[in-house]
């Protein structure tokens, strides 16, 4: 019976492989450490469906550059 109500069933949100469930952990973390006043800069690397993107905030550009060659060493690692 309804009562005049209506009821809006929301689809289910869609489920995160491993890997982007990975990558949520990652950038939550970072953010609690940002909070917390203990990150001065950042840099960011996303790979997308449709692309890629890229972005930083900070000023400490000699440390965002070793953490960048830093990085880069552990993808050539990992392929």
């Amino acid at each position: 019976m309804n009562n005049g109500t209506t009821t809006i069933i929301a689809p289910p949100k869609p489920l995160l492989d491993e890997s982007q469930q990975a990558c949520v952990e990652v950038l939550s973390d970072a953010l609690e450490e940002a909070m917390k006043g203990r990150i001065s800069a950042v840099a960011i690397v996303v790979c997308m469906n449709d692309g890629i993107g890229t972005n930083m905030a900070g000023k400490n550009g000699l440390a965002l550059n070793m953490g960048c060659d830093h990085l880069k060493n552990q993808i050539h690692a990992a392929i």
